[in-house]
């Protein structure tokens, strides 16, 4: 594990920890983020246990975790998984080897709020990282659908919590309630007999309502199933 000894009070940049299986996979992959300019990479660790202690110790802004460390092929994501039920304030997101529906949809389990191919270019990385770090969600449209697809295998996943379609008039239901079953806006737009844009601007306030920043967001504001956990 590679890590400063402390942490400094101040910082102009948002401070970043990698996790990667190797000493090397992790060095080119901070090398690549550093020369973007927009994060300090704050340390190195390589298996899930020294994730867990380095997240809760050094409280970085955001934690890249790749899903395969050197403990094992999904050591990241059990790591993720103890890290949200310690409730660490540190943002996750998850580096995956290949676009895995399986691995994208346990990667959100986990909590993470990002995850990001490694064929990656580093400028979008850096542009997964900076959305995260800004309290957004990040997810390729195949990842959004996978999402999708995964809550709707879930009967009650997909089931709208009613003091939350409260707060929307009855047209943003509507639109919450196609949203959320997968719709683009453009079927919205059909579906409904509305212009794309009026789709768009009924999103924008349902968002607004719900803080919300993203459809994924959206999913599980909504679902009855989350609400209840919660």
């Amino acid at each position: 594990m590679e890590l400063p000894n402390e942490v400094p009070e101040l910082s102009r940049k948002p401070t970043l920890l990698l996790a990667e299986a190797s000493q090397m996979d992790c060095q080119l992959l901070a090398n690549a983020i550093e020369r973007q300019g927009q994060f300090r990479v704050f340390g190195c660790v390589f298996g899930s246990a020294e994730v867990i202690s380095a997240v809760r110790e050094i409280r970085p802004d955001v934690a890249l975790i790749s899903g395969r460390l050197v403990d094992g092929i999904c050591a990241g994501l059990s790591a993720i998984n103890k890290l949200q039920a310690s409730r660490v304030s540190s943002r996750i997101v998850v580096l995956l080897d290949c676009e895995d529906r399986e691995l994208v949809v346990e990667s959100f389990r986990c909590g993470a709020k990002g995850v990001v191919n490694r064929s990656a270019s580093p400028k979008e990385l850096c542009k997964c990282i900076a959305s995260v770090y800004a309290g957004q969600i990040w997810a390729s449209n195949n990842e959004v659908k996978y999402l999708v697809e995964a809550l709707a295998e879930t009967p009650r996943a997909t089931s709208i919590n009613p003091k939350r379609i409260e707060l929307l008039s009855k047209r943003e239901g509507e639109v919450a309630r196609l949203a959320v079953i997968g719709l683009t806006n453009r079927e919205i737009s059909r579906h409904l007999n509305l212009n794309e844009h009026t789709v768009k601007n009924y999103l924008s306030h349902i968002f607004e309502k719900l803080a919300v920043s993203s459809r994924i967001e959206l999913i599980h504001c909504l679902s009855l199933e989350s609400t209840e956990a919660g």
